[in-house]
C-alpha cells in the first residue's frame, strides 16, 4: 500500500507503564494508537514516526496491521514512563527521537488528503513539516497534547508551546482534554469562541475521561456525550484511549460520513474496548518481558 489517504505524524514510543501494581514494556504513541485505529476502519493509512534502527523490530504491529511507515533517521527512540497514581498520571520522557521531517515524502503522495498531527512533546514535529501540514492542502486534525507539555529534567510538565498557534490555525478538528484546554485558554487570555474567531480552527472535541465529554461544532453547536460504561475492575490500561477515541471519531465522521452523535457513540465504544485491553491488546503492544531493567536509558 503506497497510496495512503491518511498520514499520522507523531511519535512512535517505547513505554513503561506502571498501572495497577504492574510495570509493562510496550510500544505506543499516537502513531501506534491512531494509525492502527484509522487502518482498522478500512482507511489506507501511513505513519511518519522516527525510531532508532535497533528498535524497529519491536514495531512489527505496523506491518501486521498494514500500515505504511515513513521512519526517519534518529539515534534514539522516544521513550515515556507513565505512572498512574490516585491523583492522575505522572510522565517522564528519558529520551526523544529527532524531530519528524516528512515534507518531501508527503508531497510525493497526492492521495493523502488528511493529515493527523499527534505530537507527544513540543519538538516532536519539525517546523517545516508543521508548515506543510498547515498549507491548506489537507484536512488537518490535531491532538494538542504535545503542544501543552514541556520537559524539565526529563519530567513532563504543563507548558504551552509557541508552535500551538500555528497548529490550531491549521486544524479542521481539534482534540484536548479539559485540563489541556483550560491551560490553552489561560495562555491566550480568551474563551473558546474568542480563540476560534482569532485562529479559525474547526470543531473541538473536549474529553473528560470517565465523564464523557463534549463536541463543540465549527458552528458553535454543543453535543455532550456520555462515556461507554466500563465495569468496575475491568480497566486494563488507559494509555492510548484518547488517541483511539479521536481517530475513531474522525474515521466515522469525516471518512464514513456518519452524524456527530453516531461518531461520538462509536468512538466511546472503541475507547472503552481500549481501556479494557480488548482493542489494541496487551499482547499486540508488548515490547518484551515484564522486566524494565535497562529499558529506560
Amino acid at each position: 500500500m503506497d497510496t495512503p489517504v491518511v498520514l499520522v505524524i507523531g511519535s512512535a514510543t517505547l513505554d513503561v507503564v506502571d498501572f495497577g501494581g504492574r510495570n509493562r514494556r510496550k510500544i505506543g504513541g499516537v502513531a501506534t494508537y491512531a494509525g492502527v485505529t484509522f487502518r482498522r476502519h478500512g482507511i489506507d493509512t501511513a505513519v511518519a514516526a522516527n525510531v532508532a534502527a535497533a528498535d524497529v523490530p519491536l514495531f512489527r504491529l505496523y506491518t501486521d496491521e498494514g500500515l505504511l511507515w515513513k521512519n526517519g533517521p534518529t539515534p534514539a527512540t522516544t521513550r515515556f514512563i507513565n505512572r498512574e497514581t490516585g491523583a492522575g498520571r505522572v510522565q517522564e520522557m528519558p529520551s526523544a527521537a529527532d524531530p519528524i521531517r516528512c515534507g518531501a515524502w508527503l508531497a510525493e503522495r497526492p492521495a493523502i488528503r488528511h493529515v493527523h498531527l499527534g505530537p507527544l512533546h513540543p519538538d516532536d514535529i519539525h517546523p517545516d513539516t508543521l508548515s506543510l501540514a498547515a498549507s491548506g492542502r489537507y484536512f488537518v486534525s490535531l491532538d494538542v497534547q504535545g503542544y501543552v507539555r514541556g520537559v524539565a529534567d526529563g519530567r513532563i510538565v504543563p507548558r504551552v508551546s509557541d508552535r500551538l498557534e500555528t497548529a490550531l490555525a491549521a486544524a479542521d478538528a481539534v482534540k484536548a482534554d479539559e485540563t489541556e484546554w483550560a491551560l490553552i485558554l489561560a495562555h491566550f487570555g480568551s474563551n473558546t469562541a474568542g480563540l476560534r474567531c482569532r485562529l479559525g480552527f474547526g470543531e473541538l472535541l473536549l474529553t473528560a475521561g470517565d465523564r464523557g465529554g463534549r463536541l463543540i461544532g465549527s458552528d458553535g453547536r454543543v453535543i455532550d456525550y456520555p462515556p461507554d460504561p466500563v465495569p468496575p475492575g475491568r480497566i486494563e490500561d488507559p494509555t492510548g484511549a484518547g488517541d483511539v477515541f479521536f481517530s475513531a471519531y474522525l474515521a466515522g465522521r469525516h471518512h464514513e460520513g456518519w452524524t456527530e452523535r453516531e461518531s461520538l457513540e462509536h468512538a466511546a465504544r472503541i475507547a472503552s474496548l481500549q481501556v479494557t485491553g480488548q482493542y489494541l491488546t496487551p499482547a499486540s503492544l508488548s515490547a518484551g518481558t515484564e522486566s524494565t531493567e535497562g529499558w529506560l536509558s
